[in-house]
This record gives C-alpha cells, structure tokens and sequence, in this order.
C-alpha cells in the first residue's frame, strides 16, 4: 500500500504550478470577451438594425403612395373608357351601315351587266367594244340606236382553259332603259 500512495508535491513544484496556472488565466482573460466589448458590439448592432427597419419602413411607404397614384391613375382611365364605349359603339355601328351600302350599290352596279356566253375569242387581241357593237346591231336590226355607249366591256378575268373554250364577255351598257 505503500507503494500505491502519492507523494504530496513539493512547495518549489506547487509555486511552479501556480505561476503557470496564473499565466494562462491571464492569457485567458485578455483574450476573452469583455463585458463592455460585448455592450458595444451589441449597441452597433442594434443600431444598424434599427437602419435599416427605418429604410424598410420608407421603401413601404414609398410604395403605397405610387401604388395610390396607380389606383388614382386607373380610375381615371377607368372613366373615360367607359365615356368612349357609346360612341365607339355607336361608330360600329355606322361602319357595319356603311359597309352593308357599299355592298349593295356593288351589288346595283352589277345588275345592269350583260354576261355573254360562247362568243368566240380570237388569237389576238380584240377589241371587245366594237365586237359588242356588231352583234347587238345584228340582233336589234333597225331598232338599234345611233350610238351604243358602254360603261365598261371586258372578258372575264379567269384564266383561259385547256380546252381554249372561250370566256364570257361582261359588258354595261350606259343606257340600259
């Protein structure tokens, strides 16, 4: 049992220690954070903190007025939309009119034509006109007048066939009557 018990440490041992020990308190206690540190810290924290709530606050804000400057915006729009629809309405209106006009008096200026079948087309060209003239000089014999006037006289417009059968003559006369 003897050999098992520790020897107290020796006194120069133990001031030994103690100087260590006091050594790396103090190299402990420099290193560590101070209470003050730590209010100072906290405070400039804090203070930044509260910046940029304040920034945040008047970005809000800021936004709010340009939103209420939009709403305002918008009604203002709202209510002069709603002004324009009657006559914007009412001008459909007079253009279905107008449209529905111009297709009759289309449509009139057509019931005065003359289509004429199978008349014979020549190599060449051909004056239309004249060709007409002759055969409504033989058709209405003495009853023909002194002059026949047209408004216009053509062949139609389609493409000639592959069988070269010949295109109708469309023609108005200036005094149908």
């Amino acid at each position: 049992m003897a050999d098992n018990q520790v020897s107290p440490p020796e006194p120069e041992e133990q001031a030994l220690s103690l100087a260590d020990i006091r050594a790396d308190i103090r190299a402990l206690t420099s290193s560590m954070v101070m209470e003050m540190d730590l209010k100072s810290t906290s405070d400039t924290l804090h203070e930044a903190i509260c910046l940029e709530v304040a920034m945040l606050g008047n970005d809000i804000a800021a936004q709010g007025n340009r939103i209420q400057v939009l709403k305002v915006a918008e009604q203002a729009m709202t209510g002069l939309i709603e002004a324009d629809n009657p006559a914007i309405t009412r001008q459909g209106t007079i253009l279905l009119n107008l449209r529905r006009q111009a297709e009759d008096l289309d449509n009139r200026g057509r019931r005065s034509n003359i289509r004429i079948r199978n008349l014979p087309e020549p190599n060449g060209d051909e004056n239309v006109e004249a060709t007409l003239t002759t055969l409504l000089e033989e058709i209405l014999g003495p009853d023909t007048p002194p002059s026949i006037t047209f408004d216009r006289a053509h062949r139609a417009t389609r493409p000639r066939t592959a069988d070269n059968s010949p295109r109708d003559i469309i023609c108005c006369l200036h005094e149908y009557r």
